[in-house]
């Protein structure tokens, strides 16, 4: 809501300045495998 609030003010958008120079490492992206991974499917995978 902030960086909202700044953007509206200024005109700068910087959630989207911030993204554009953000790199995602292996430890971000087996964050994102854990939180869209449905429970099925890790059942699934822990019975194979």
């Amino acid at each position: 809501k902030m960086l909202e609030t700044i953007t509206a003010k200024t005109g700068i958008d910087y959630l989207k300045e911030i993204r554009k120079s953000t790199k995602l490492t292996e430890k971000h992206y087996k964050i994102i495998e854990q939180q869209t991974t449905s429970t099925e499917d890790v059942i699934l995978e822990k019975e194979n």
